[in-house]
């Protein structure tokens, strides 16, 4: 049913609208909810009159085939929206997901190439985390992966590109950045902020993280060569004892990650 206010003037409820009201010559009004699932409200159908009146006949007719199928086009709007969405994000974090970060790494060595800058790639995999979904449960893992991306995002600079890529993979994409000890910094804190306590659901979670840094050109001029030299610096850091970071080393291009 609708919330329905014949007249303007009478209800002190609307005195402080009053002047508009008068200005636009609206004297009542109606407002429709539009509903959706488990008659959760989505939107609201105002009408507006120039007279005292309520809602008539008719429109008490008509307006509930009028709200079912706003309902509809707003869901099927949310719907595609959702859809287009998780093309490009991780469901579970928000963040962008593998697909979105190929897009825009590959736009970044495009324009690297043009003016002759530098693209770094921060390659993070979490410590052990398999043992907190063992012990803990997979909804605490994912509580946990939320939380990790959270505070990447939080510690990351304005033009730094975090994503998901899977599992407990993250990575980082830079780009402006004047040396190497700008990934260093970052990279630095984000293992400090990922080491810091964690109370999910009740339950202390310590974690920290191995990043491995790679940058273009210099670790690697296409995408597959920079991301393998990344993730060939994290197991490195992984083999020195984790929660850390490393560059690629060219030493290393030998060594497959496993």
């Amino acid at each position: 049913m609708p919330l329905t206010v014949t007249n303007l003037e009478a209800d002190p409820a609307y005195a402080g609208c009053l002047a508009i009201a008068r200005e636009q010559e609206i004297r009542a009004c109606s407002f429709w909810p539009i509903l959706g699932r488990l008659d959760h409200p989505m939107a609201t159908l105002a009408l507006y009159y120039r007279h005292p009146r309520g809602p008539s006949e008719l429109e008490h007719f008509l307006l509930p085939s009028v709200l079912d199928l706003a309902g509809l086009a707003i869901k099927n709007k949310r719907s595609d929206e959702r859809i287009r969405f998780l093309a490009h994000h991780d469901d579970l974090t928000g963040l962008p997901n593998r697909m979105r970060f190929l897009q825009e790494l590959s736009l970044a060595l495009a324009r690297a190439a043009r003016s002759g800058h530098q693209v770094g790639l921060l390659f993070l995999d979490l410590d052990r985390f398999k043992e907190i979904n063992d012990t803990l449960g997979h909804h605490v893992g994912d509580a946990v992966l939320r939380e990790v991306a959270n505070r990447l995002r939080a510690n990351v600079r304005e033009v730094d590109m975090v994503a998901r890529l899977g599992g407990d993979e993250f990575v980082v994409m830079a780009e402006d950045f004047s040396d190497s000890t700008v990934l260093s910094g970052i990279a630095r804190k984000l293992t400090e902020q990922i080491a810091l306590p964690m109370v999910i659901d009740q339950q202390d979670c310590h974690l920290t993280a191995s990043i491995g840094i790679s940058t273009y050109p210099d670790d690697g001029d296409n995408i597959p060569a920079l991301i393998r030299s990344a993730d060939i610096a994290m197991y490195r850091v992984k083999e020195g004892g984790r929660n850390s970071h490393q560059f690629f080393d060219g030493r290393d291009i030998g060594i497959e990650a496993s």
